[in-house]
């Protein structure tokens, strides 16, 4: 009974942590499709920052396994194609430099990675990248 307790507890705690993700990410959902889409956004380099922002605070809830193996799988995905598409901006490296734990999660060959389907090997390797990361912490 207690088991079962313990796992009502986490799991609940899980959906919270995703529910707040989800709340930040949409405060910055509609300035990223315009941004995707080609649409000019105000300033991309706040973007990329609020991004940032959002991005390693969701390594660190993967990296700690609060949020399920499905849930981690769906954001490196999503991740790794925003990481793609803002490589092309002229201040990505500086701002990523920024952000020791994305920078080395995504240290990855993205010019060989198909920005629609990213294959479970590509998520495998950023995932061995961001246990590797914690563990030189």
């Amino acid at each position: 009974m207690i088991a079962i307790n313990c796992a009502l507890k986490s799991n609940n705690y899980s959906n919270d942590l995703v529910g707040v993700c989800m709340n930040k990410y949409s405060g910055i959902a509609t300035a990223l499709r315009n941004y995707n889409n080609g649409v000019k956004v105000e300033n991309t380099n706040d973007l990329m920052y609020k991004y940032f922002d959002i991005t390693n605070e969701e390594l660190f809830y993967i990296r700690n396994e609060n949020v399920s193996p499905e849930v981690s799988y769906d954001w490196m995905s999503g991740m790794i194609k925003q990481l793609k598409k803002f490589k092309k901006e002229k201040d990505f490296e500086e701002i990523l430099a920024e952000y020791p734990r994305i920078a080395k999660t995504f240290d990855i060959d993205f010019d060989k990675i198909d920005g629609k389907n990213i294959s479970s090997d590509v998520i495998e390797k950023c995932v061995d990248n961001l246990q590797e990361y914690n563990l030189n912490k």
